[in-house]
């Protein structure tokens, strides 16, 4: 069985070795928390389209927390994937963003954020006229699964609340 599982789009080259981020991330928060290259901070303050006007994240230089990672590059633990399986955020639009729901569901299981894994090497994004970002009401479904989430009980752990308590 093995420890962690990695995602990735196939629109996504990592041109170096990334390795040496990936296990500082891994070994830091990687059991309890979804880790990636690419994230999303919502913005609370805009009910009902958290995610539309939430901010696009990533980091050059450090781990920071974020509130959801995106689904480009994610790595979940076994126990997170085993979260997953017997999570009760299994409504159908929650599973059509699955990132979203993996963030909020180890979130949801371990109070604490997801986090961004610094972007040192050079990535190369293909061109991908297919991917779900280019669907009709793309920002819409993202939306409704935050809601979703909100409805079913979690209780967002703000990704800039993090950062304060990290560093203290």
């Amino acid at each position: 069985m093995y420890d962690y599982f990695v995602f990735s789009d196939d629109d996504i080259v990592l041109d170096d070795d990334f390795s040496a981020e990936v296990m500082s991330a891994i070994r830091s928060y990687g059991k309890e928390s979804v880790l990636g290259f690419f994230g999303r901070n919502l913005n609370f303050e805009n009910k009902k389209e958290e995610y539309t006007f939430g901010t696009d994240r990533e980091t050059h230089d450090e781990i920071i927390p974020t509130d959801i990672v995106k689904g480009r590059f994610h790595i979940i633990s076994q126990e997170g994937i085993q979260e997953l399986e017997i999570s009760e955020l299994n409504t159908p639009i929650l599973k059509s963003e699955d990132d979203i729901r993996a963030s909020i569901t180890l979130q949801k299981k371990f109070k604490k954020p997801s986090f961004l894994i610094p972007i040192k090497h050079k990535i190369t994004k293909l061109p991908d006229p297919y991917a779900l970002e280019y669907r009709d009401h793309h920002k819409e479904y993202r939306d409704q699964a935050v809601l979703e989430a909100l409805r079913l009980g979690w209780v967002p752990i703000s990704a800039e609340h993090s950062k304060k308590q990290i560093i203290q």
